[in-house]
């Protein structure tokens, strides 16, 4: 086998694991939505997070071969992404958001080795506090608290965007589906980037919020917003939709694994 053929095959089990790892998202939103349901209902369960998913997740029957399967996921994901930050035919804007992509991929990948190893995690909003108290004391650190904030808003709203427009086209080919399909995975993927686009946008509001009045108390995560909404009038139903759209958007992972494009 040629040197040729050997990297066409390593790509090509890479988009399959791909396709795994959309599988995993899809299960990791899924119990992040659970989460936050409780939150919702008056009984917090853990927090609301990517790290609380993966620690529900781990709790369950099987739960450390789930764990070994979403590390392989995760890093399939990041692999791919990596693969397609380094194209040169894709444009640099592409190419910088695939980067993006596969870091965050990486970082989950490496959560779910430290929950499987039984290793602590951060989660919660303690962890955003104390991360953005850190950066805070650095010279520079507001700064950079405050541009943190803004890249977080910004991508808040191209996710929301992104879902109104569907233009999650581009990442789903539905050109083979059946009509009641096709609508069925074009409304997940509304409802689901629009929460997503909606949470990140917050995200961006209070990490801005914190730098700009120089209090790491004000910022806050996935956890600590939708706790947030928790608290406001008609927090309940707020936070209910939420984690309707958190759902959907694990929904739309599960179905991504049919029609996701990975080339």
């Amino acid at each position: 086998m040629t040197a040729a053929s050997t990297k066409q095959a390593a790509k090509r089990w890479v988009r399959a694991f791909a396709r795994f790892g959309l599988a995993c998202r899809g299960l990791v939103y899924l119990a992040t939505a659970l989460l936050a349901a409780e939150i919702a209902d008056g009984r917090p369960g853990g927090p609301a997070d990517t790290s609380g998913a993966l620690e529900s997740i781990a709790r369950q029957p099987l739960g450390r071969l789930l764990m070994i399967g979403i590390v392989v996921g995760f890093a399939a994901l990041a692999a791919l992404e990596a693969m397609i930050a380094s194209r040169s035919r894709e444009s640099a804007a592409d190419r910088l958001v695939a980067a993006g992509k596969a870091l965050v991929y990486a970082g989950l990948a490496g959560t779910a080795v430290a929950v499987a190893l039984h290793e602590p995690v951060g989660g919660g909003n303690k962890e955003v506090v104390d991360v953005t108290a850190q950066v805070m004391r650095a010279a520079g650190g507001r700064l950079l608290v405050g541009a943190a904030g803004v890249g977080f808003g910004v991508g808040g709203v191209v996710l929301f965007v992104k879902g109104l427009r569907k233009s999650y086209d581009r990442e789903v080919d539905l050109s083979s589906a059946p009509a009641a399909a096709r609508r069925i995975v074009e409304t997940l993927g509304v409802v689901g980037m629009t929460a997503r686009g909606a949470i990140f946008t917050l995200i961006g509001y209070f990490v801005v919020q914190a730098s700009v009045t120089f209090d790491p108390q004000h910022a806050k995560g996935i956890d600590g917003v939708l706790k947030s909404l928790a608290a406001e009038p008609f927090g309940p139903l707020l936070l209910a939709v939420m984690a309707g759209g958190l759902a959907a958007f694990g929904v739309f992972s599960l179905l991504e694994v049919r029609y996701a494009t990975t080339s």
